[in-house]
């Protein structure tokens, strides 16, 4: 007899998420991305921009190795809008700043969700893997990282199965991982690869290790394909009352001309960027879609909540995957918490996952006062030296 499983929404760490069996079918509305004009190259003596020719395989001149041959990859990238396209993954030219002229340790394609909600990297998967293998190819042929790894999500067998193939003969490895929210963030994922970073504070790319999100590796297989510049990227947005879709909206395009599109009337209905669980609120009257957009959700704007006293349930403490105490950093910031104050740097091993507010009965603001202590406490890291790098994971 066989088993029939049952329809579960998207579940990911036991958080259930979006309407059952939702995924997407392809573009909901695909306008043809506007090219924007080309900007000027820089003055004095820098290198030709030709890091990014029609062939992945041209780029096997510019793969040499050391800074001054990354130059024209690092211009090309910066020419077409190749910029922030994950709130938690940084730039790749900013990676490739860190990294300087060393060879990467290993680079490695995030293609988990950041989000129990998103399909984003499931969908890129099943509708726009060529132009990820032409850049996946390129950036290989381009820095020679030492290792290729591609992290996919164990329970999207599709997109598992999709990359297993494409990885097939090729120096790449595929490693499906359960994701238990928030796994996909980069110091997380790191971290369950046994790649670990001795230092929080800085960015794994000073180490060697560079991450790159899913709408990073599509913008450059689209570039490579012929774009002249990025000006649209893929956007999940979920409105009340409505089928979720996958939209390519215009980077720069007002959240209130997308909420106007689906109907929703302000102020009676509030925009959520980035996820329920860890995004943040818009202002539609003056926010844009930023080039870091990866979802927007709609929903009517609920009842204010007064905070109160922290009642030291310790729930949120339960919850921080990464061993915090968010309720007595909390207290180190002067609000409603009763717990022992602790040092305040220890706010840098917050990834911003948001479950401490999720499961806190106080509703305290845990997730957002203590994202902002970790971005006042960590400062730039400069990039190393070459003499002064160790290579090899930790």
């Amino acid at each position: 007899m066989r088993f029939a499983w049952p329809k579960f929404g998207r579940m990911i760490g036991g958080l259930y998420f979006g309407p059952a069996g939702w995924q997407p079918q392809g573009w909901s509305d695909a306008p043809a991305p506007t090219a924007a004009p080309a900007q000027a190259p820089p003055a004095g003596n820098a290198p030709p921009a030709a890091a990014l020719p029609a062939k992945p395989a041209e780029q096997a001149p510019q793969a040499a190795g050391g800074q001054a041959q990354r130059r024209p990859l690092l211009a090309e990238l910066d020419r077409h809008g190749i910029v922030q396209f994950s709130p938690w993954t940084p730039a790749l030219p900013q990676q490739l700043a860190l990294l300087g002229g060393r060879t990467a340790d290993v680079m490695v394609v995030n293609m988990l969700p950041h989000q129990p909600e998103s399909a984003l990297p499931g969908f890129l998967t099943l509708e726009e893997l060529a132009p990820m293998l032409v850049a996946l190819e390129g950036l290989a042929l381009a820095l020679k990282p030492r290792r290729v790894l591609i992290t996919v999500d164990r329970h999207d067998h599709a997109a598992a199965r999709a990359w297993a193939a494409a990885a097939r003969g090729k120096p790449w490895k595929v490693i499906r991982l359960v994701n238990k929210y928030p796994l996909a963030h980069p110091r997380t994922l790191l971290h369950r690869l046994g790649i670990n970073n001795s230092d929080i504070s800085e960015s794994p790319a000073t180490r060697g290790r560079l991450i790159i999100d899913p709408v990073t590796c599509w913008a450059i297989g689209r570039l490579l394909a012929g774009e002249k510049h990025v000006t649209h990227r893929p956007v999940q947005v979920f409105a009340q009352g409505q089928e979720p879709q996958m939209l390519l909206l215009r980077i720069g395009e007002p959240v209130a001309a997308v909420m106007e599109r689906f109907g929703q009337a302000l102020p009676a209905v509030e925009c959520i960027a980035n996820g329920m669980l860890a995004g943040k609120r818009l202002d539609p009257a003056t926010d844009c879609v930023e080039a870091s957009t990866e979802m927007l959700s709609f929903r009517p704007a609920p009842l204010t909540e007064n905070i109160s006293d922290c009642i030291r349930c310790s729930w949120c403490v339960y919850a921080c995957p990464t061993g915090l105490n968010p309720a007595a950093l909390l207290a180190a910031a002067q609000v409603k918490a009763t717990m022992p104050v602790v040092n305040p740097t220890e706010a840098r091993g917050c990834i911003g996952c948001g479950l401490c507010s999720y499961v806190c009965p106080c509703r305290l603001p845990l997730a957002q006062t203590i994202v902002q202590m970790s971005e006042q406490s960590i400062m730039p890291t400069p990039p190393r030296s070459s003499a002064a790098t160790g290579g090899g994971a930790g």
